[in-house]
């Protein structure tokens, strides 16, 4: 079969088993499935590839006992407008956090935060929406339209214009 002298070999996902301390994935090489394919994959980082993504796959030592896959990609989904320097993580559906060129975060997609959020500067805000936690006693936003609102425990209690 061609290629299996190869030390790195393009193969396909074909399907993902996430439930393993190192992700294993059933790849097709040449045509063939390869089982238990290690996915290794940078600390703190993990993906749960679609099937049908590309993976390069090592034969340490030429050896396609053990195989693994140091990559994983599906090009089809890739940010293609990453300006010089700048980072994106992303997914299929579109979700992407993005660090900018100009050193900011982009965020694309419904957020939630499970925490606390600390501000500094302007928080600017369209289409809000404002709930607050225990303990939290009040809330005063600027919006983009210049209406100051204020939240008491949860309750908006004044909307006004700022006194220039």
């Amino acid at each position: 079969m061609a290629g299996r002298d190869t030390m790195i070999t393009r193969c396909s996902v074909k399907i993902v088993t996430a439930s393993t301390k190192c992700q294993e994935l059933q790849v097709l090489r040449d045509g063939e499935p390869v089982d238990d394919v290690e996915h290794w994959e940078p600390y703190g980082l993990t993906s749960y590839p679609a099937a049908g993504s590309d993976a390069l796959v090592l034969s340490v030592d030429g050896n396609f006992d053990h195989p693994i896959a140091c990559v994983v990609a599906d090009p089809a989904h890739r940010p293609t407008d990453l300006a010089e320097t700048e980072v994106a993580l992303y997914n299929t559906p579109g979700a992407e956090v993005r660090l900018t060129a100009a050193g900011g975060v982009k965020v694309t997609g419904d957020t939630t935060v499970a925490g606390t959020v600390v501000a500094s500067g302007t928080v600017n805000a369209s289409g809000y929406k404002v709930g607050l936690s225990t303990g939290v006693s009040s809330v005063v936003i600027v919006a983009d339209d210049g209406k100051v609102l204020t939240f008491i425990n949860g309750l908006l209690v004044n909307v006004g214009v700022p006194v220039p």
